[in-house]
């Protein structure tokens, strides 16, 4: 019988962690082997605010990020966290969204 534990999982979301102040090479080794979805975003700290930004031109290493999955032979779900609602000032998703899918393209 398995424990509760066992079962439990992570969406891993390296721009919150690297915002909160951690980095990827610090967190992603203690939950790497229970990440079962991954939020990819970019941005760039203006103000001790996030801006969010196209795809490798901010601060969070999507390369790293993803060659860590890769390496690891992750084999669940990576979706691109876009929230316009929370966030009206940024690129439309239609446009963004286009440039992520062709960036991690790239990296996958």
């Amino acid at each position: 019988m398995n424990r509760l534990g066992e079962n439990v999982g992570f969406v891993y979301d390296p721009a919150n962690i690297i915002f909160a102040g951690n980095s990827h090479e610090e967190v992603y080794p203690l939950i790497s082997k229970r990440i079962l979805q991954v939020h990819v975003k970019d941005f760039i700290n203006r103000d001790n605010k996030r801006e969010f930004v196209e795809p490798g031109k901010g601060i969070v290493p999507l390369e790293k990020i993803i060659g860590d999955l890769k390496n690891d032979n992750y084999g669940y779900y990576i979706s691109v966290e876009w929230e316009k609602m929370w966030h009206p000032e940024i690129e439309e998703g239609d446009i963004i969204l286009t440039k992520y899918l062709k960036y991690l393209r790239k990296l996958i």
